[in-house]
């Protein structure tokens, strides 16, 4: 399955941790959300083209499935994945697991695509969709 994968070390970010010494509920949005910006950036839906065209992915909606708690010396491995592609929307699931374990949590984020400017909703492009693509589970 075409995947996005990075690394976190929870120790790096200490304001994620709760006062039981574990992240905090927050932070497990922040860090499905570190990933999917890496992987968004990775196919030109960055913040140059923010900059350039006003333009950019807006979270309309997160879902996030607890399964474990986290501690402050988690080694997490993320992985982020493009669940559908619509006109001006995208969807991406989230994996959030401590170095060989299970899954600690799964997200999804559902995106739309905005003209800053007007806060109008936007078409992807052809070539915005064809990254997007190369992130979904079956690549197409």
């Amino acid at each position: 399955m075409p995947e996005w994968l990075c690394n976190i070390r929870v120790a790096e970010h200490p304001e994620w941790i709760d006062y039981n010494g574990h992240v905090t509920d927050a932070a497990y949005a922040a860090i499905a959300a570190v990933a999917n910006e890496q992987a968004l950036e990775a196919i030109g839906l960055s913040e140059a083209y923010r900059l350039e065209t006003g333009r950019a992915l807006y979270t309309a909606r997160l879902e996030i499935d607890f399964r474990s708690e986290i501690g402050t010396d988690a080694e997490l491995d993320v992985a982020s994945t493009v669940a559908s592609i619509g006109r001006t929307s995208v969807v991406m699931t989230t994996r959030i697991r401590q170095s060989g374990e299970p899954p600690s949590a799964e997200t999804r984020h559902v995106y739309v695509h905005v003209d800053g400017p007007s806060g109008d909703t936007v078409e992807l492009s052809a070539d915005q969709r064809s990254g997007l693509e190369t992130l979904t589970r079956d690549g197409r």
